[in-house]
């Protein structure tokens, strides 16, 4: 089966026939702009969060100032079946 597409459908070519679906069209601008304002919103709660754990737990010495802290975060959306892990690390000096 050969499949090709554009912005709007896909196209199916099958035993001699084309048939095609039709995708709902979004507004990519607007789209991109809830994203960004999800990210920023994520970037900034997220540092916050980890600025005041890392302060309180020099604070009680359960870590000191040469820690290199490893971090993961996970993005779940259910409703599209996405799961995505993202690690790294996070030195203090």
């Amino acid at each position: 089966m050969n499949k090709m597409h554009n912005k709007y459908n896909n196209f199916y070519y099958n035993n001699n026939y084309l048939t095609f679906k039709v995708i709902k069209a979004m507004d990519e601008k607007i789209f991109n702009l809830e994203i960004r304002k999800f990210l920023k919103n994520f970037g900034i709660t997220a540092q916050r969060e980890i600025e005041k754990k890392v302060s309180e737990s020099l604070n009680n010495n359960s870590i000191n100032e040469n820690e290199i802290l490893e971090v993961e975060a996970n993005l779940n959306i259910g409703k599209i079946n996405l799961n995505h892990k993202i690690s790294g690390n996070i030195k203090l000096n």
